[in-house]
């Protein structure tokens, strides 16, 4: 790794966990270290040292959720969906996960002033909002997946699993 930008080392923390990292890079040092680089738009190295230190630390929650956020920055919109939605799995109530996927959801906001919920239609979001139980949801991206891209197999594929989780659960209701 390079030496650092000159403005991130006149961040005495920053120098702390440059340094902490430098001398052990299976220190969990990296999350902070990689957010640093990202706010200061440094996404080439933040995401290199994200993953390097999620090869040691791949349960670490801080360290996926800033690489979801670097992904963001850099245009990988699905691979960010994707952490997001697996640090959701996980941990349901994390709010800065939460938000990354409203985002990525898109609200669009009418001429008149009135806002319009627009999900992000893709299938790795469908399988996001399957994930955390927004069956609904799913099936309805599924579906305008399908109206889109006919031969969409793997949204043919997801639409099937969803419809059958629906059932499964409205089995269990209704008895």
């Amino acid at each position: 790794m390079k030496e650092p930008p000159h403005q991130l080392l006149q961040d005495p923390n920053f120098v702390r966990y440059w340094k902490t990292w430098c001398s052990n890079q299976q220190s969990i040092a990296f999350a902070p270290l990689a957010d640093f680089y990202r706010k200061e738009g440094f996404l080439e190295e933040a995401e290199e040292i994200c993953r390097k230190g999620l090869e040691f630390h791949p349960e670490s929650v801080t360290g996926r959720m800033v690489l979801a956020l670097i992904c963001r920055e850099c245009g990988k919109s699905e691979e960010a969906i994707g952490l997001a939605g697996g640090i959701l799995e996980t941990m349901p109530t994390h709010e800065e996960a939460r938000e990354l996927l409203q985002k990525a959801a898109g609200t669009k906001v009418r001429r008149d002033g009135e806002k319009v919920e627009k999900p992000w239609q893709t299938v790795t979001m469908a399988e996001v909002y399957a994930a955390q139980g927004e069956l609904k949801t799913a099936l309805e991206i599924c579906k305008t997946i399908l109206e889109r891209e006919p031969g969409d197999e793997r949204a043919r594929q997801m639409k099937s699993r969803v419809e059958n989780r629906l059932l499964e659960k409205w089995g269990r209701n209704e008895g």
